[in-house]
């Protein structure tokens, strides 16, 4: 579960970078 939140903040974070 945590995991899948991890992810997904990682991939915002690079989508915005």
């Amino acid at each position: 579960m945590w995991k899948n939140i991890i992810k997904v903040e990682i991939d915002l974070f690079l989508y915005v970078y």
